[in-house]
């Protein structure tokens, strides 16, 4: 028998992100008997029997490929004989699953609860670790994953969106495709592959090279066409957000002849559709809406920016640009704080303009972004807060390209949005500039903790090229000791515990590489030697993160 206390040990160390969120999500989105035709196809049924099996699912973006990879693990999951199942979906929306060590922690983790033989490499590994006091590197995590696979008959394995994986390249112990090609590879040849992506060249030429054309299909729209329109014929017809028209089943049916005649395949497009047909209160207006719906997914983002109201935009922008560029993903309460924030005013910021529905947050975006749970980044199982995501991948690449309106496009290049959110850090911050126990902070000022954590790290981005930065950063450092203490009992970035009084400002400018702030803080007279923090002084501090300039 395991010990559960060293279980729950081990899982703290691997640290590990948990899929089972985007799987629920898709889930959530699915409607019944989408994906019936992968689903009962003689190339599914091939690959589920046959040992060393592998299929990679492509199509072009928004045609539903996290939707069916949910299909089918949860069509694996009801066949006991199908286990271990293990799955991953790399998210575009959360850096902790964008990356190829990511993964591999969180499939250790499923593997290592199959049985006692597949457990063992783990708590070795552990112990080899100093019982958790070093982390593994992604070479022995990979090594051991492969030590897992060995200890076990069959292995199905779900990977989902591969495309959303920033370290594809590289040798197997870096890069996701090299990794693929190597677990394929193993001297077990017993697992069971199932990976999904957009046909990126990349993707397509690692696994052109070892994979048979039998083991590649195609999501064409003629594919996936029953499966939008029987989500279009519930929505219409069930949704209470188009109710209005239960009582005019002309409409209803016209609503789904126009949305299908132009869906082309693209489950995200016609989401989108439906989304906007729902503020179409009366027939003359949902009849325009109909005849003039936008081709592609570009034009329909271009649309929902231009539809939003004059007095929403500033709201709407700082969402968007802080869910495109956010270090991590932001629970509602953190969203709703930092669009309050008065950068330019003498109040930076006031409780009282919060907005009293958080949730309606929502209707700032329309169909932009969407709202999941956030239980999954944190260790509280009874953690009921949700967070704010962009809706979609295909979004975010759309307010990062040349595609962008020109207006728009000035609002969404990052040195500007890392700039702006950086300002914002340190207003909200400064306006902590009272006495309370961290505990009162972070209930009281959600947003808090997020602040001292990144400012810096948008700082360093754009420190040298705005003004209004540098003069934020040294009224932080140098008018505000309330606020600079309260920062960094919330958040310490070189790690040091947060007992006693923060390192110096010259210290903490040192280790974030804010050079201009070091420029000026000496100018000051601050102390170079002066003691402090976990690397001692400022110099060491800034050596040791690699900041030669300082």
């Amino acid at each position: 028998m395991r010990d559960e206390q060293r279980r729950e040990k081990i899982d703290r160390w691997l640290s590990f992100p948990d899929p089972s969120t985007n799987y629920n999500k898709a889930l959530g989105q699915r409607h019944e008997r989408s994906g019936s035709w992968f689903l009962e196809s003689d190339t599914f049924d091939k690959w589920k029997m046959q040992r060393n099996s592998f299929l990679w699912l492509h199509g072009i973006p928004g045609c539903g490929k996290t939707i069916l990879s949910s299909a089918i693990i949860k069509d694996l999951e009801s066949i006991p004989s199908f286990q271990p199942l293990l799955y991953f979906y790399f998210d575009f929306n959360d850096p902790g699953k964008q990356g190829l060590e990511s993964m591999v922690r969180s499939l250790v983790s499923q593997l290592s609860r199959n049985s006692d033989d597949t457990w063992k490499p783990l708590d070795s590994l552990f112990s080899a670790c100093r019982d958790g006091c070093q982390q593994p590197t992604c070479e022995l995590l990979c090594n051991v994953f492969l030590h897992m696979i060995e200890q076990a008959k069959e292995v199905w394995l779900v990977l989902d969106a591969l495309d959303e994986c920033i370290t594809r390249a590289g040798p197997s112990t870096k890069g996701l495709l090299s990794w693929i090609r190597e677990l394929l590879n193993s001297k077990q040849r017993n697992v069971h592959l199932l990976v999904t992506s957009r046909p990126e060249q990349d993707i397509e030429s690692e696994i052109m090279g070892f994979a048979h054309i039998d083991d590649v299909v195609h999501i064409q729209s003629s594919l996936i066409t029953d499966d939008i329109r029987a989500y279009v014929r519930t929505v219409v017809r069930e949704d209470d957000r188009l109710k209005r028209w239960r009582s005019r089943p002309d409409v209803q049916s016209e609503i789904e002849t126009r949305v299908m005649e132009k869906a082309d395949g693209m489950f995200r497009w016609t989401v989108c559709q439906l989304d906007a047909l729902e503020d179409c209160l009366e027939y003359r207006s949902l009849h325009k809406a109909l005849g003039s719906l936008p081709k592609t997914l570009d034009e329909t983002y271009a649309r929902i920016l231009r539809g939003i109201p004059e007095g929403h935009k500033q709201y709407a922008t700082r969402i968007l640009q802080f869910l495109t560029y956010s270090q991590r993903p932001l629970r509602i309460e953190e969203a709703v704080d930092a669009i309050v924030v008065d950068t330019k005013g003498d109040e930076y910021f006031n409780p009282k303009y919060r907005l009293p529905e958080p949730r309606e947050i929502l209707r700032y975006c329309s169909s932009l972004v969407v709202v999941v749970s956030a239980k999954e980044h944190s260790y509280n199982k009874d953690d009921k807060s949700e967070e704010l995501r962009l809706a979609h991948f295909s979004v975010k690449e759309y307010l990062t390209s040349n595609r962008l309106r020109e207006d728009m496009a000035q609002s969404f290049q990052e040195t500007v949005v890392k700039t702006s959110i950086a300002i914002i850090c340190l207003a909200y911050l400064l306006h902590l500039d009272f006495e309370l126990p961290i505990a009162e902070i972070k209930n009281g000022f959600p947003l808090a903790e997020y602040c001292a954590t990144y400012w810096i790290t948008y700082a360093a981005v754009a420190e040298s090229m705005d003004e209004t930065l540098q003069r934020f950063i040294r009224e932080f450092f140098c008018s505000h000791r309330i606020s600079y203490t309260n920062c960094y009992n919330l958040y310490r970035p070189d790690n040091s515990e947060k007992h006693g009084e923060p390192a110096s400002a010259l210290y903490y400018a040192s280790f974030g590489g804010l050079v201009n702030a070091v420029k000026y803080l000496l100018s000051q007279g601050a102390d170079v030697n002066e003691r402090g923090g976990f690397h001692g002084n400022a110099l060491p501090a800034a050596s040791r993160q690699g900041h030669d300039e300082i």
